[in-house]
């Protein structure tokens, strides 16, 4: 310890012992001064007996540091005897987290009340201020602050300098993090400052009130707290939440009602989807809705096993639901709340990234809507339910790496939602088929329809912005993100860093800071930038980002940041920092094999592997990986882009073992996989079609993994034959490999292979194949120089006005 802290501990534990029993204003310095202890080889005293008044000025600089440091050692000696320690298990709810803080400042206060004559007097000294410091604030040149040792102790006696008693900051800091992470990961810092502030009005509210009784009156700064300090840092979504907590609360302790726990269950639920986070608790409160919604129906006739990954935080097992009788013929009503409960059980799901258990729940609501007969009023409700089912069983089969599948199940829905939409207005059906259509823009454009997916993604902001009155509106920022993975996956990244950059910029201050949705922002942005060859600024945006952190993927999305923390990994590759890219990228490929099979993002992350191995010459260890994946992707048919992938992959394992290694820069945004772990699930329920294929379906040796030189252009060839646009990225990227290993003896071939490349034609979107600033596009003008090959002409230069 240093010695100063000694001197100034030392000095509190004489301060209190003096003013436990002396009047404030009776005290005299000397008095103090003369208690103070401190071993040390010349003894506890100096040579002239007792200590001054000067010396103990000299080191606390004032009264008010004093009685501070006075009170500092009360409590710690209190806290001591008590043997209270900050707590350990993990919170998840807004009414536990109150509940520690409440039970921490109940705590305090009944200090206080303890020492009650010790905190009396230290309320007079805390606003003391001596003659000679008037003088000095009151002079020309301001007052330094003096210098205090870099601890708890010395941040008590700062902040006693200025007037503020903040002795329970360091008790209630570490319970303030836990209670804020319940609902936010709060920023560095936050807890200390919170917890200095409250401190502080502890001690006022007890000056204020010292009869109020303790509890209450932590009650009631726990409250203060909340809506002060909690509301402002994570959103006025947790006085919601918290309110249907309590609701909960209400109705669980009654146990009389279960239709009335289903339903607070559910608004727990529906608050948590409506701000965009907590997933992973969403999850769990749709599971337990379901079961009571279970006991009301008897259908079905047993429950899926929630299936959430073993990396979300656990929750608190929630009561038992009443048992009650099942009728013999279940109410619509119950049905439906069943139905909608699986359907919102399915979206958190989804999001958080627990695919099957999405799938699970969907096929649950699916079966409640097919088991039913028709009943009164029900037809046109359940029609509804149907297309709702499909839409979502769609969105499921993209993220489990088909989305060839899930374009066929979404067009049918998408033509009957459009033909019941009005044609003006923002009416439910108008709603229904514009999600539907967003959901059709991303199957079109992970199916590898780029040209399509542009054309329809500009179609849903047009009739947005049309619809909505503007851009300024949720909705059409979502469009337009939406606009940007289809303009991402067609090569032009630097048009889809626009649509980003404005719907990040209006959803920024309308949304959870630490949920889903700006996050998602801050990942999609990161890939534009990856995309257009500045993997720099994509560290700069992942790095710090909430979604790279564990609270993010314990909580809100896993998936959302394992996919952020494949990008960094690219983005490191891209520097050249190959240990960082190859630690990240086996990390993330450990965790996918652990997991449940099933998501399209596992071969996205061993496609990315594959490809760094190659380039660092582990062709033993490419082959292997590269065999893996070819049994674990699914039919062509149903993922034309990850196959793709797959035979840009070969054609670069057999140049590299011809010794003709690439020369294209490596593209750090493969576009074959998820743009950034999409889960958007707006419009949610399950369809009982659309099961899944069995992994592993396709049984290729990998014997033969190394294509000859005609095999890529073959393989490619297939692949636009069964649907793959021609333009595809991908499928441009193979063609530019092919083209650097054979431009040296054959040029002409180079030459007709670099053609689509070097095109400025714009296709049916109104644009070429590839953006003028994707480095895929400067590599191929580069290539062109090298081997002599004749450009396009070069557009005339800028028309100025002289």
């Amino acid at each position: 310890m240093p010695a100063q802290e000694t001197r100034l501990r030392a000095i509190g534990a004489a301060g209190a012992a003096v003013l436990s029993r002396v009047a404030y204003h009776q005290v005299r310095t000397e008095q103090v001064a003369a208690e103070v202890r401190l071993d040390g080889p010349r003894g506890d005293r100096p040579a002239g007996g007792s200590r001054s008044a000067v010396w103990l000025y000299n080191e606390v600089k004032s009264r008010r540091v004093l009685v501070a440091l006075s009170a500092l050692h009360a409590f710690e000696r209190h806290m001591a005897s008590t043997g209270w320690s900050p707590p350990t298990a993990v919170e998840n709810t807004v009414a536990g987290a109150r509940a520690l803080v409440t039970e921490a400042l109940t705590e305090i206060c009944r200090f206080q009340r303890a020492e009650a004559f010790l905190m009396t007097q230290v309320g007079h000294g805390i606003g003391d201020i001596a003659t000679s410091e008037k003088r000095t604030r009151t002079g020309d040149t301001p007052a330094r602050a003096p210098a205090w040792p870099p601890t708890a102790l010395g941040r008590v006696a700062m902040a006693a300098w200025s007037g503020r008693l903040t002795v329970f900051a360091p008790m209630l800091e570490p319970v303030l993090l836990q209670a804020a992470r319940s609902v936010t990961d709060p920023p560095a810092g936050w807890a200390s400052e919170s917890a200095t502030f409250l401190a502080d009005l502890t001690f006022r509210a007890y000056l204020g009130d010292p009869y109020c009784p303790p509890g209450r009156q932590a009650a009631g700064l726990a409250a203060y707290w909340f809506e002060r300090s909690l509301t402002m840092l994570a959103g006025s979504w947790t006085g919601d939440l918290h309110a249907a907590e309590v609701s909960l609360a209400a109705v669980r302790r009654r146990g009389t009602d279960p239709r009335a726990e289903a339903a607070a269950q559910v608004s727990v639920l529906r608050t948590l989807l409506e701000a965009g986070t907590l997933h992973a608790r969403a999850a769990q409160e749709g599971t337990e809705a379901i079961a009571i919604l279970h006991t009301l129906t008897g259908h079905p006739a047993s429950l899926p096993p929630p299936a959430l990954p073993a990396t979300a935080t656990p929750l608190a097992p929630a009561p038992a639901p009443v048992p009650v009788h099942v009728p013999v013929t279940a109410e619509w009503a119950d049905l439906r709340s069943l139905c909608d409960a699986a359907t919102r059980q399915g979206i958190a799901a989804l999001r958080f990234g627990d695919i099957a258990g999405a799938r699970a729940a969907y096929e649950l609501a699916g079966a409640v809507v097919g088991g039913e007969p028709e009943g009164p009023g029900t037809g046109d409700e359940k029609r509804s339910l149907a297309l709702r089912a499909r839409h979502n069983i769609a969105d499921v089969l993209i993220e489990e790496g088909r989305p060839g599948a899930g374009l066929a199940v979404i067009e049918k829905v998408h033509r009957v939602r459009s033909a019941a939409a009005a044609p003006s207005g923002t009416d439910a059906a108008w709603r229904r088929a514009t999600l539907t259509a967003e959901v059709r823009v991303r199957a079109l454009t992970r199916s590898g329809r780029v040209v399509p997916a542009v054309l329809a993604a500009e179609d849903l902001v047009a009739d947005r912005r049309g619809r909505l009155g503007g851009v300024d509106n949720i909705s059409t920022a979502s469009a337009r993100v939406t606009l940007a993975e289809a303009l991402l996956a067609a090569g032009h990244p630097g048009e889809a860093r626009h649509h980003i950059e404005d719907a990040c910029q209006y959803r920024r201050g309308r949304l959870v800071a630490t949920g889903y949705w700006p996050q998602y922002d801050r990942v999609l942005l990161a890939q534009a930038h990856l995309a257009l060859g500045a993997p720099g600024t994509a560290v700069e945006i992942l790095e710090e980002a909430p979604v790279t952190g564990e609270w993010f993927a314990t909580r809100v999305s896993l998936r959302l940041a394992l996919n952020a923390r494949r990008l960094l990994a690219l983005a490191h590759a891209a520097l050249r920092e190959t240990d960082l890219a190859l630690a990240g990228l086996r990390t993330l490929s450990d965790v996918f094999t652990s997991r449940p099979a099933g998501d399209a993002l596992a071969l996205v992350v061993w496609r990315d592997l594959c490809e760094l191995l190659i380039k660092l010459g582990d062709t033993t260890s490419a082959r292997c990986l590269l065999s893996r994946i070819v049994q674990a992707e699914p039919s062509a048919a149903d993922d034309l882009p990850g196959h793709a992938y797959t035979l840009l992959l070969r054609t670069l394992l057999a140049g590299h073992e011809s010794g003709t290694p690439s020369a294209a820069p490596h593209d750090p945004a493969p576009l074959d996989g998820p743009p950034a772990g999409h889960l958007a699930c707006r419009d949610h329920a399950t369809s009982p079609d659309g099961a899944p294929e069995t992994a592993g379906a396709r049984h290729d040796s990998g014997g033969d993994l190394p294509e000859a030189p005609g095999g890529a252009a073959q393989g490619a060839a297939e692949l636009v034959r069964l649907g793959l646009d021609p333009a595809h990225p991908v499928l441009l990227r193979v063609a530019y490999e092919e083209a650097s290993r054979r431009g040296a003896h054959d040029p002409a071939a180079a030459e007709g292979l670099l053609a689509p490349l070097l095109c400025r034609r714009p296709l049916a979107h109104g644009r070429p194949a590839v953006g003028d600033g994707h480095p895929l596009h400067l590599a191929a003008r580069e290539l062109a120089d090298q081997f002599a090959l004749p450009r396009p002409a070069e557009s005339g230069p800028a028309w100025d006005d002289y």
